[in-house]
């Protein structure tokens, strides 16, 4: 159940514009925008990226009772996903981050998913492999 409510609101969160194909002697069809959180000039490329650290971050929350309950810092999974989602976007935005270094990616999860409990929210900056100047190579 958890699974299916997480690819649904991450299909919600990346769904991208969609025109319909021109026809003969019609206009042609506009150009597809970008998905939430990502800009035109960082690409589409970068959205699996920032809902792959998003997801890392919000199952660490679940799997430390952070959603959810009197102590819980999310009401729930899908406020936890447009919290920490538009954070990670921020933090990778393309002035900061032109280009990702794909493989300091899996780094950052794994470094989240191997995260204690007492280690919870704020910035990815905390985490010295999800911070922006080893993310983000200049």
């Amino acid at each position: 159940m958890e699974a299916l409510r997480t690819s649904v609101a991450l299909a919600l969160v990346s769904l991208p514009w969609v025109g319909c194909a021109a026809g003969p002697g019609s206009p042609a069809a506009p150009a597809m925008a970008p998905s939430v959180g990502v800009t035109a000039s960082q690409g589409s490329d970068d959205v699996p990226t920032v809902e792959r650290l998003t997801t890392a971050r919000c199952d660490h929350e679940q799997a430390c009772n952070g959603i959810g309950g009197s102590n819980g810092l999310f009401a729930s999974y899908d406020s936890c996903l447009a919290e920490i989602g538009a954070r990670v976007s921020d933090q990778l935005d393309p002035y900061d981050c032109p280009r990702i270094d794909r493989p300091q990616v899996d780094r950052c999860v794994m470094a989240i998913e191997n995260e204690g409990c007492d280690r919870r929210a704020g910035r990815l900056e905390r985490v010295f492999e999800c911070r922006t100047s080893v993310l983000c190579p200049k």
